[in-house]
């Protein structure tokens, strides 16, 4: 069984609008109708997948994903027994948690500790005093206030809700300026499991499918129905001509009289040279992570679920699949497996064109990365962490070269 996209490849991207005004009146009876004779009548309860609030053009597509999820993200009903969607979030005491996380500190019915701290944000969780009456919560404060983080989050984890698959957190609270706090704050379910550490190894074919599934299935957020709340910021590309325009950027902020400008500029110039600035069919425009480090997939040993949708933004739906195979942190990944990653995701997602796409995209970042990785280990003091950042920094040079000179 393929995850196939849920209007077919050669479907336009409004798949997934309602097919007429009486079924977008009655999408229950809409979805009943969808659903008779193609789904088992426990397929709901089995996968904890809840259609969405519309009926696709092409069920059959739609049942696709459903029974990809089936496939790579089991359930357990001994996992985590709370049922975390028939929860009335009306019940929580927003103030109070507010002020248990600002003090750090423990209050009435819950325990309030911090579980991850970064630069740019601090997580708590909250363990109610009674699992039974209230699940797990995780309190986010957002240290950055340059864009909403807070509730952009919360819309793309209301969204994926709202699409019927659980792979992201439920989101209960979010305040861009909340009382008491000088930090945005989200208030979601907590994601129980073990945050990923590195990349599966590349035997490992079911949890590779796992992480397609879980970078996938967000892409199938429709744009007209979930802009409205997460509107476009721009991170991402959505013709080549836009991550090109990244490469220059990046480039321009080195000075030209570096020891390794000539060689970066002349493979930007050959980037330029060798990629059509535009795609000679339009892409498939949809949600992509940019977070792409594994500590942000969690597996539970029955399911792998994933946070941190702070940056996802709309582009080019190849575009973070080609960031993630050229990323640094996934250098041990062998190149040749990436290929079969590119071809495998395109299979699952019947999204063929997304194979050559993703790899164009990849070879950018490569240039990108050698760029990247010249400036990080120029500002580095530590001569071991600068001679390793070199190191990898002429790697990344050899795979540009291979990509644009042969």
């Amino acid at each position: 069984m393929y995850l196939g996209s849920c209007g077919g490849q050669k479907k336009s991207s409004n798949t997934l609008a309602p097919k007429s005004a009486s079924e977008s009146a009655n999408p229950i009876a809409c979805q009943k109708a969808a659903l008779k004779g193609i789904c088992s009548k426990n397929i709901l309860t089995a996968l904890c997948v809840r259609l969405p609030p519309y009926c696709p053009n092409n069920i059959t597509g739609f049942i696709r994903v459903i029974h990809s999820l089936r496939r790579w993200q089991p359930l357990s009903a001994e996992a985590h027994p709370f049922d975390i969607h028939a929860f009335d979030a009306s019940r929580l005491d927003i103030p109070s948690l507010l002020a248990g996380a600002a003090q750090a500190q423990a209050l009435q019915g819950w325990t309030i500790i911090p579980a991850h701290r970064s630069q740019h944000s601090t997580i708590y969780r909250a363990d109610p005093t009674n699992p039974t009456e209230f699940p797990v919560l995780s309190i986010k404060l957002y240290h950055r206030h340059d864009l909403p983080r807070a509730t952009r989050e919360e819309a793309i984890m209301g969204a994926l809700q709202e699409f019927g698959v659980g792979i992201g957190p439920r989101p209960f609270y979010a305040n861009e300026t909340p009382d008491g706090l000088n930090d945005p704050v989200l208030i979601s379910e907590w994601v129980h499991g073990t945050p990923l550490k590195n990349a599966p190894p590349v035997t490992d074919e079911e949890m590779w499918h796992r992480l397609m599934t879980a970078l996938g299935i967000i892409k199938h957020l429709q744009f007209a129905f979930t802009a409205p709340s997460v509107p476009m910021m721009g991170n991402g590309a959505q013709q080549p001509k836009d991550a090109l325009a990244m490469l220059d950027t990046a480039l321009s902020i080195l000075s030209p009289n570096h020891p390794a400008y000539e060689t970066l500029a002349h493979l930007a110039s050959r980037a330029h040279a060798t990629i059509a600035p535009e795609w000679a069919k339009p892409p498939r425009i949809g949600l992509n992570r940019f977070d792409l480090e594994m500590n942000h997939f969690i597996w539970d040993g029955h399911h792998l679920r994933t946070v941190g949708f702070e940056n996802t933004d709309w582009a080019d739906t190849a575009y973070d699949i080609g960031q993630f195979c050229a990323h640094p942190l996934y250098e041990e990944v062998p190149p040749s497996h990436w290929v079969w990653f590119r071809w495998e995701f395109a299979r699952l997602f019947h999204e063929e064109e997304i194979i050559f796409r993703s790899t164009t995209y990849s070879q950018i970042a490569y240039v990108l990365w050698a760029i990247r990785l010249t400036e990080k280990a120029d500002s580095s003091t530590d001569p071991a962490q600068q001679s390793r950042l070199y190191a990898q920094r002429d790697r990344y040079l050899k795979k540009a070269q291979k990509a644009f000179t042969g």
